[in-house]
């Protein structure tokens, strides 16, 4: 995590400066593995990323990440990042920022790029990585400023496991679709997903609602099977209180069928508990939404977001 006191500074102190400005970034719960080459990022919320090819992407935001790891040595792309190169390229700089990153070599672009009759905001962060090189770059509409700060601060956020250069077991990406609803992603922990309406954990919201995503291997189920195996997880979300289930049925999310259970938990609240599990040949794909209040507004919430699950993501 960046400290507080380490910001990014202006292009113009930048290039006064004598010796480039160190960042330190440690890898937490809430940092996942979505590229080919071994680093880490943050997610923000707000932004939903979907697995790609290359990298991640959220559609609805035309927002991107891409990286790659290239055989070529840090000066000599460094040396390729010159202004006439990018201008061929139809790339015009608007910020160039030299940086040691974890103890290595880095350098941060800011520049834009004509996309057939747009305009693409574009932030390229360059790792120098000994005889080889890192390159993520982050894309986003250039007028849309607060999407361009968005990828910036995920960005900022890179980091990898210091002298450990295998690729990671990819964590779960944001694969529900939040939009048009106060759920905003907290945090992400043991490859769980966790959304409040503040974003923030523990939630500071009146009713404490909070949605959580998770992916487990699970054994094959057979269809009638399910049911028993959907209520037992069920008994696991709130030990030690009597839920009074008042509704069960079967659902069909993705390709992927499942149950639904809705509860409530006996106590000076009366808890809405809600579970959502979909099965596949290998994992069980849990959805699992806590509310202390407001329980018609906050079910209908928890369906728009269950019924958004892509498994593109995973």
């Amino acid at each position: 995590m960046l400290a507080a006191s380490i910001m990014f500074i202006s292009a113009s102190a930048v290039f006064c400066a004598e010796k480039p400005m160190e960042i330190n970034t440690d890898k937490t719960a809430a940092h996942i593995g979505v590229f080919d080459i071994p680093v880490y990022i943050k997610p923000v919320a707000g932004v939903n990323l979907f697995k790609t090819d290359s990298g991640c992407a959220d559609k609805t935001k035309k927002i991107s990440l891409e990286a790659s790891q290239l055989r070529v040595p840090y000066e000599t792309l460094v040396d390729e990042f010159n202004g006439n190169n990018l201008k061929k390229a139809g790339m015009e700089i608007k910020l160039r920022s030299e940086f040691i990153w974890n103890g290595s070599r880095a350098m941060l672009i800011k520049a834009f790029q004509k996309d057939n009759n747009a305009v693409m905001g574009k932030w390229i962060l360059v790792i120098d990585r000994d005889s080889e090189t890192w390159m993520i770059n982050g894309l986003y509409d250039s007028k849309n400023q607060a999407r361009g700060e968005a990828v910036l601060k995920m960005l900022k956020s890179v980091c990898w496991d210091k002298g450990n250069c295998e690729p990671q077991q990819t964590s779960p990406l944001l694969n529900i679709n939040a939009d048009g609803t106060p759920f905003r992603l907290a945090t992400i922990q043991q490859d769980a997903l966790v959304y409040t309406k503040d974003g923030e954990l523990p939630t500071k919201s009146a009713d404490g609602a909070i949605f959580v995503i998770s992916r487990s291997p699970c054994r094959q189920l057979m269809p009638n099977k399910r049911i028993d195996f959907a209520k037992e997880r069920f008994k696991l979300i709130d030990k030690g209180e009597s839920l009074d289930i008042v509704s069960e049925r079967e659902v069909s999310i993705d390709g992927l069928f499942g149950v639904e259970l809705v509860a409530y938990a006996e106590d000076a609240q009366k808890c809405l508990i809600y579970q959502t599990m979909l099965f596949d040949r290998n994992d069980s794909h849990v959805m699992v939404g806590i509310a202390h209040g407001d329980a018609v507004n906050n079910l209908e919430l928890f369906h728009k977001l269950t019924e958004s699950y892509r498994r593109e993501s995973i």
